[in-house]
């Protein structure tokens, strides 16, 4: 029986939390995103229609709202750049709102 790592597949998820916006900061809004980077954990609560949900999600690294995209620049793509000028397939997939930083833009 063959596995995933036979097949030499190796799929990641990976999550950066954005820091709140001026106009968040603004108008108080609620925090209900909490990351924790050690536990590679997402924890997200709300109320909804009066009762209190807490969800914990986990990645296989999370990025906290004081990451910079040079961070994640530097720790996650360069080495999967490094990997593609040795002739492997790889791909990036950034998922996310618009204007929330999926772009990095990395410049000397």
């Amino acid at each position: 029986m063959s596995t995933r790592q036979d097949k030499g597949v190796n799929v990641q998820v990976l999550l950066r939390c954005r820091p709140f916006s001026d106009d968040e900061l603004r108008n108080n809004a609620p925090h209900v995103v909490t990351c924790n980077e050690q536990q590679r954990e997402v924890a997200v609560s709300q109320s909804i229609a009066g009762k209190q949900i807490d969800r914990v999600f986990t990645f296989d690294k999370v990025f906290g709202p004081s990451a910079h995209q040079k961070d994640l620049y530097e720790q996650e793509v360069i080495p999967i750049v490094n990997e593609v000028l040795k002739g492997f397939n790889c791909t990036i997939f950034a998922y996310g709102q618009t204007g929330t930083g999926k772009n990095i833009h990395h410049g000397g």
